[in-house]
């Protein structure tokens, strides 16, 4: 049941890069060149855009996640795989590993590391999906910056629950609780 909700976790990951990635490449004028095609890309992307808060520090995590997800979801382009559960004492939590032997001609998967028990196989270790989510809100936030940015009617712009009675956007509070949470990680 474990390995079926980490399959599950992963690829709904996967599948919210990509609509990040359609998202924001739909932004015309925003952004130049935002890769839609390919998850691999779009990262890449992340990791140099100004715009994205910690871009660079969240890429390798979102990258790992991708990593992961493609050997769970693609063997025929991988080594066959087993898997088992470990408790990472740091994170406080169970995690699902996989492993296996490296292929005939000692190439093993992508984000793998060989296992160091002398065993002769590879482990990849699922990365830590408080950190995994927490990197998706990241280019998350941009969105909901963009649309905030869209006009409304001047009645409705002001929002009298903040203690300020300004109206500040509601997301203000949101990036700053997201680059908290952020920093607790890349900082």
């Amino acid at each position: 049941m474990l390995f079926r909700h980490s399959l599950d976790f992963f690829n709904d990951v996967y599948v919210t890069i990509s609509d990040l990635a359609s998202f924001l490449g739909r932004i015309v004028g925003l952004w130049q060149g935002v890769p839609v095609r390919s998850n691999d890309k779009f990262i890449k992307w992340i990791a140099t855009a100004k715009d994205i808060p910690f871009g660079a520090e969240i890429a390798p995590t979102l990258a790992q996640a991708r990593d992961y997800r493609t050997l769970l979801n693609h063997s025929s382009q991988n080594a066959a795989y087993d898997w088992g559960t470990l408790f990472d004492r740091d994170a406080d939590t169970t995690r699902v590993y996989l492993f296996g032997a490296p292929s005939s001609k000692g190439n093993i998967p992508a984000g793998s590391d060989m296992r160091d028990n002398g065993s002769n196989e590879w482990m990849f270790c699922a990365p830590d999906e408080r950190k995994v989510t927490d990197a998706l809100f990241a280019p998350a936030t941009v969105m909901t910056l963009i649309a905030g940015m869209q006009p409304l009617d001047d009645a409705l712009s002001t929002c009298t629950l903040e203690a300020d009675g300004g109206g500040s956007a509601p997301w203000m509070a949101a990036q700053s609780t997201l680059e908290d949470e952020l920093e607790k990680y890349y900082k």
